[in-house]
């Protein structure tokens, strides 16, 4: 080591009297900060120019190679051509209608009917009118106390065996409301379909049905009487 190195040179005094002395002793932090950026600044134009011009002048040519490409080499492919079948004759117009005649006789009619020529083997039975059937029955009224079910339970079972099965089976059910003509006892005298379900084995189901009912008599003030009352049978899958 050189014994010169280890002189500390003490720094000289600054001069109030200079002017640049004095100008630095002045400036604010800012002011020397906005000095220093100048500097810097011009330093970084030049440091970013000359890295522009040393990438552009080191790097390689994008240039691709000439490979002697020439029209001549080019192949064609010319897709064959089809065949397409004729186009279909024209349509024919449609042929004119013909209108006909219709010659009929004026004296064509039904065979002739007499009195004589009438038979009554034919007919239908005739159907007893309302009036009749009910011939000592009244209808029930609301003033009345209306007969009671004595064997829900067996007529409930009775309602399943008869119900039909295709209809069961598939879901169909029905209302089908009875006409029941009933004695001073409470006994079924008779028994008609007052309005069907709309399905013919339904109401018959419902007529045998009722067959098996066994019902307390009508009572008009207290005395059992003769009554026609409306049952509804109602045929439901559970």
């Amino acid at each position: 080591m050189h014994p010169a190195d280890d002189v500390n040179v003490p720094a000289a005094p600054a001069d109030p009297h200079s002017p640049r002395d004095a100008t630095r002793s002045t400036l604010t932090a800012n002011d020397a900060l906005k000095l220093r950026s100048e500097s810097w600044l011009a330093r970084s134009i030049t440091i970013a120019v000359l890295f522009h011009v040393a990438v552009f002048t080191l790097s390689p040519d994008m240039m691709t190679a000439d490979e002697g490409f020439t029209r001549s080499d080019m192949t064609v492919i010319i897709p064959p051509v089809l065949d397409l079948p004729p186009q279909p004759p024209p349509m024919e117009r449609p042929a004119e209608p013909i209108i006909g005649s219709l010659d009929l006789d004026a004296d064509v009619t039904i065979s002739p009917t007499t009195p004589d020529a009438w038979s009554t083997t034919e007919l239908k039975p005739p159907v007893r009118v309302e009036s009749e059937a009910r011939e000592g029955f009244e209808r029930f009224v609301p003033s009345m106390v209306a007969p009671r079910m004595l064997n829900p339970e067996e007529v409930e079972r009775e309602l399943r065996r008869r119900y039909p099965s295709m209809l069961r089976d598939v879901g169909i059910g029905g209302d089908v409301d009875v006409n029941l003509w009933l004695d001073e006892t409470g006994a079924i005298v008779r028994s008609e379909v007052s309005r069907g379900s709309g399905y013919d084995a339904l109401d018959d189901a419902a007529l045998k049905v009722v067959d098996a009912m066994r019902l307390s008599p009508a009572r008009n003030r207290g005395v059992p009487v003769r009554v026609i009352v409306t049952l509804p049978v109602r045929f439901r899958v559970n």
